[in-house]
């Protein structure tokens, strides 16, 4: 029996001394990345291109992340800014006038007893390309991306349009709108009360999405070919409006 009490606290020990150098590293690791994102800054494509080259200056690799080369190529993990450019297009769902590069339009409920809204689960329309590029102007430099659903884009989203359908409560409604009311601010410290939305007397479409001509920060590893003088990110991470926004 003592050997069996023996074995399960060294079996515990071992297992929380494992959990607590895992969490360890991760928190190593989350601190090194918020140290890189305070520090590098944005980098425009002419100047990933020149950064990047065969013997580019050295002070410009502190913007990249994991940075490794060969005979010809380089890459590394990076902030790009730059603006949205594509031949293929997407026309606003809402807004036909207005191109993008990817459009994201959810469908949102309103409640007579509830100010805010309600995003109806499961209804989100997503549309982007495949492909597109990030230029400067004055200069004919670009990187080129690729466009996925994995992508985390939600930080890089613009309002593009959106539409309101209302309509009137019966007087039972109105009635049965202002007793509820009266219960939910009763019960507004509660959880309970905070789920009495009452009727529902509308429904809102919202549009957003990334716009041709829209300044963007795209955060990734970098690939550039060095003979070819052509940048690619194959697997963005994220889009962003700011670099800030990371943090």
């Amino acid at each position: 029996m003592d050997y069996f009490w023996a074995l399960l606290e060294t079996s515990s020990f071992a297992f929380f001394s494992y959990s607590f150098y895992r969490w360890q590293q991760r928190h190593t690791k989350i601190l090194d990345l918020i140290e890189f994102v305070q520090k590098a800054n944005l980098m425009k494509p002419s100047e990933l291109k020149r950064a990047m080259d065969y013997d580019g200056p050295a002070d410009m690799l502190k913007n990249f992340r994991e940075f490794d080369e060969g005979r010809n190529y380089s890459k590394g993990l990076v902030f790009v800014q730059g603006l949205v450019e594509s031949n293929f297009v997407i026309r606003s769902f809402l807004n036909h006038t207005t191109k993008l590069i990817m459009s994201s339009v959810s469908s949102e409920s309103i409640f007579s007893n509830n100010k805010s809204f309600e995003e109806v689960e499961g209804k989100l329309d997503l549309k982007y390309v495949s492909e597109f590029n990030l230029g400067e102007t004055l200069t004919d430099h670009k990187l080129t991306l690729n466009n996925n659903r994995t992508i985390d884009f939600s930080n890089a989203l613009h309002l593009i349009h959106s539409v309101v359908h209302m309509r009137s409560l019966s007087p039972l409604e109105r009635f049965l709108s202002w007793v509820l009311f009266c219960i939910k601010l009763f019960l507004s410290m509660s959880n309970v009360g905070k789920k009495l939305s009452g009727f529902k007397v509308g429904s809102k479409r919202v549009e957003r999405g990334i716009m041709l001509g829209q300044y963007i920060v795209a955060f990734g590893e970098v690939i550039f070919d060095r003979q070819n003088k052509e940048l690619r990110m194959n697997n963005p991470l994220f889009f962003l409006k700011d670099k800030a926004q990371m943090l």
